[in-house]
C-alpha cells in the first residue's frame, strides 16, 4: 500500500527530519502498529507499507516526524482506507 503525506511545518527550529513514524490499525481497534521509515531525502514523504497489511481490510493512518530533537506530534488519523483486494481494485 502506497502512503503519502505532507512534510511537517517547522515550529521548533529543528527542520531536518531523520525519519517518519506511521501509526496504523483498524478503525474500531484500540491497538495500533508502528512502522518507522527513514527519510531518504528532504521532502520525501511517501512509503510503500507491506508489513502487517492485508488485502480487503480497512485501516486508519497517522504520521509523525522525528529528528534529533525528538518525535513531533502525530497527525490526525486519516479517513478509513480499505487495502485493495488481490485484484487490485479499491474496495
Amino acid at each position: 500500500m502506497e502512503l503519502q503525506w505532507e512534510e511537517p511545518i517547522d515550529k521548533t527550529g529543528s527542520a531536518i527530519v531523520s525519519q517518519y513514524v506511521l501509526l496504523y490499525g483498524h478503525p474500531d481497534s484500540a491497538i495500533f502498529l508502528y512502522y518507522k521509515k527513514k527519510a531518504a531525502a528532504a521532502g520525501k514523504t511517501a512509503c510503500t507499507l507491506k508489513e502487517n497489511i492485508w488485502p480487503g481490510r480497512t485501516y486508519r493512518f497517522a504520521v509523525a516526524a522525528e529528528n534529533k530533537a525528538g518525535r513531533g506530534e502525530f497527525s490526525d488519523f486519516s479517513e478509513s482506507i480499505t487495502v485493495p483486494s488481490e485484484s487490485g481494485k479499491i474496495i
